[in-house]
């Protein structure tokens, strides 16, 4: 664990807001998240290194890449609204051209922008979701970080960072080099979790996108404004959206520490399923209706918070500042 100063203004100078533990994947430890006293960026410090984050990511991190789930015609139903609102953030500046995704996972955004014409690249440091995004669906991709794949100055014309930019221990050293590669006419896309939103005021720290200790950075629509002008970028538009599994899943997690909802369990869909049982295929039928209602009730708690811009994630779109 190292202590680490405020990575916006570098000031050592915050409060905790309180400590946090992973609801998510229920790794060890517990972790404090503090806000600046003289920004208001709020991240873990202590945090874990570089060298100690991987044993908080599981092997199955990247569950379609590494063959827990088996992507079928439904899970790509679900997976086209989320590529296609976030190819609806690049069209409305940028037609084609060159894109890099930062963090692009198993790629299947690139894969979905190389379908629209796009020259695609990507850059991931975890190697399931990187060797799946290149050794199947052939997707340019750099296993590493953003600086050792030393790409041209000014060479892209679109760099996206999709629930990437919180992960980071360095983010103001990756939107340096951000600015390095792009484009002087280019377009950076960042979405990030919303930590002022409807979703944090309401659960706090148990809310799923605080997921410590992977989320070591969490910011507001006023704190993403100000490091992208930190790091020279003009800010030309902020939307805000959210999704169901925000306040649903933090809603169970809010249940679980009342002992109203029983502990959670991985039950991760393999591609080697056996077939249900009758009585396992009612239940199933029953969750199903379920979690269709429990869909169709959040869908709307999300739209009000939208349109309040209160929601769950900020979508931000940026340029560089043109210096004279």
């Amino acid at each position: 664990m190292k202590y680490v100063k405020c990575n916006l203004c570098n000031s050592d100078d915050a409060n905790l807001l309180f400590t946090a533990k992973d609801r998510n994947w229920c790794t060890e430890g517990s972790f404090n998240l503090v806000k600046c006293n003289i920004c208001g960026l709020v991240y873990i410090n202590p945090r874990p290194t570089m060298q100690e984050m991987p044993k908080y990511y599981p092997k199955y991190y990247h569950a379609r890449a590494s063959g827990i789930i088996e992507v079928t015609d439904e899970h790509k139903d679900e997976m086209y609204p989320i590529l296609k609102d976030r190819a609806r953030s690049i069209s409305a500046f940028k037609k084609n051209g060159r894109i890099l995704d930062v963090g692009c996972g198993d790629g299947y955004f690139l894969n979905y922008m190389k379908d629209k014409g796009w020259e695609t690249y990507g850059v991931e440091p975890e190697e399931v979701g990187s060797k799946y995004a290149k050794d199947v669906l052939k997707v340019n991709v750099f296993i590493g970080e953003l600086k050792e794949a030393c790409y041209p100055n000014k060479y892209f014309d679109v760099i996206t960072l999709f629930e990437v930019l919180e992960h980071l221990h360095d983010p103001s050293a990756n939107l340096s080099e951000i600015g390095r590669i792009l484009k002087e006419d280019g377009l950076l896309v960042i979405t990030v979790p919303n930590f002022t939103g409807f979703a944090y005021k309401i659960f706090k720290e148990r809310r799923i996108a605080i997921d410590a200790p992977r989320h070591l950075y969490h910011f507001s629509q006023i704190t993403l404004c100000k490091i992208l002008e930190k790091m020279e970028f003009k800010v030309l538009k902020i939307r805000h959206t959210s999704g169901v599994r925000d306040y649903s899943d933090s809603l169970r997690y809010l249940l679980m520490d009342y002992k109203l909802y029983p502990p959670k369990k991985y039950q991760i869909k393999n591609i080697e399923e056996n077939r249900l049982s009758e009585a396992e295929e009612k239940r199933k039928i029953l969750k199903e209706i379920f979690l269709l209602m429990e869909k169709s009730f959040f869908s709307g708690i999300g739209l009000l918070s939208d349109r309040l811009r209160q929601g769950s994630t900020l979508v931000a779109c940026a340029s560089k500042v043109r210096r004279p």
